[in-house]
């Protein structure tokens, strides 16, 4: 780094630190003290929210796993058999007509199955209390993503929403300050003192 550029930085870290709210500048207005604490709130807000998130996102787990550990004593899993080879039934899906037996009754549906899945061969399948090919219940792994997601998407919209807030504070305080300049400059106009020179 030149001697040019660290004085550089030298002088704007000196402006920053002049220009902070806590300094006792005549020269600052309260327009500018009151920006730096909003954005002082912001970023404490910030902060204060990843503790707040992460309790969130533990909670949401600890709902996930309950409702996936209900669900498995609800639901059960069978063996199903193909009638045909698979075929894609939308885009990259892939799907079997097949037949099982639940409690006594028989069931036909066509079910989800991998692409090399051929007549005959068996398919994994999960079934309600009545038989019913369902969705299988959600793993850990899963479990663990959606409530992951569940607080990085409450953490955002918080954010967002403060930073929203403080923006429109922001534009109220920066019109109150131009109407403030606004008057100042007509009552210099209007001083005789200047108008007489």
């Amino acid at each position: 780094m030149t001697p040019a550029m660290t004085n550089r930085y030298r002088l704007l870290l000196r402006r920053a630190w002049t220009m902070y709210p806590w300094r006792r500048n005549p020269l600052l207005p309260a327009s500018y003290r009151l920006r730096y604490a909003l954005r002082a709130a912001l970023l404490g807000t910030l902060v204060a929210a990843i503790p707040v998130a992460v309790a969130l996102g533990t909670t949401s787990y600890s709902h996930f796993a309950q409702d996936s550990d209900r669900q498995r004593v609800v639901l059960h899993r069978i063996d199903a058999t193909a009638d045909a080879d698979a075929s894609v039934i939308w885009g990259e899906e892939t799907a079997v007509p097949a037949e099982w037996n639940y409690a006594g009754t028989g069931h036909t549906a066509t079910i989800p199955a991998n692409s090399t899945t051929h007549a005959r061969d068996r398919v994994e399948i999960w079934v309600t209390a009545a038989g019913d090919e369902t969705a299988p219940p959600p793993t850990r792994s899963q479990d663990i993503g959606d409530a992951v997601v569940a607080a990085i998407s409450a953490y955002l919209a918080g954010a967002l929403a403060v930073a929203i807030a403080l923006w429109a504070v922001d534009r109220m305080v920066d019109r109150h300050r131009y109407r403030l300049w606004d008057q100042e400059w007509a009552a210099l106009a209007a001083d005789r003192r200047w108008n007489s020179r």
